[in-house]
């Protein structure tokens, strides 16, 4: 498995090599493997997610790990993406920071991709609709309706978007260590031990 990654991590490094690794499938057979190594260790998991970050680096890799590879037209597909979906299950598991920001990161840079997709497809779909005397139509209006509310929701991901917390104590105790703080840490350290012991 580790072996299988590692290649797929190296393929997916050049946007040439992406594509063929998309057009041929992999982003599928990746699939299946995370499901499959859903119960394995944190590093496992760590690696399979570094792989799947890679590839969606390059748009083909975003389309192929969505399910949109491959499109017959400039229409973007209806629904939700299986593995996508699968990536949020596996944010409702104990997960060790780095994999959880890892997997939070890979989401929000797919939904960033869907967001812009859906956007450019409805610009494109209202100047292909325009008539010859370049009045809009009201069909053109909803196409704009919905072009706004892609916008919209361009702007949420954009402002939600931020580096993600560490909340555990070994974080807190090494962030207050590298500001120089200790006579915090002592008194969080303290208080943390008195709720302990209380509770």
């Amino acid at each position: 498995m580790v072996l299988c990654l590692t290649l797929d991590l190296l393929v997916s490094l050049a946007r040439e090599s992406c594509y063929h690794f998309v057009n041929c499938g992999g982003m599928e057979q990746l699939g299946y493997c995370f499901v499959s190594s859903l119960q394995n260790s944190s590093a496992l998991k760590l690696l399979h997610l570094g792989v799947i970050e890679q590839a969606t680096s390059h748009s083909v890799g975003c389309e192929g790990f969505l399910g949109w590879w491959p499109r017959e037209d400039e229409n973007i597909p209806s629904g939700t993406s299986e593995r996508y979906n699968q990536l949020l299950k596996l944010l409702l598991h104990n997960l060790r920071h780095d994999v959880a920001s890892l997997a939070t990161y890979i989401l929000h840079r797919l939904r960033f991709y869907e967001v812009s997709s859906r956007y450019e497809c409805s610009i494109l779909s209202v100047l292909g609709g325009l008539s010859g005397s370049g009045q809009a139509t009201s069909a053109t209006m909803d196409i704009l309706a919905n072009a706004k509310l892609q916008l919209k929701n361009f702007l949420k991901l954009i402002n939600s978007s931020g580096p993600i917390e560490d909340s555990s104590l070994v974080a807190c105790a090494s962030k207050s260590l590298v500001l120089g703080d200790a006579g915090q840490l002592f008194n969080q350290s303290l208080d943390n031990s008195v709720k302990l012991l209380l509770f």
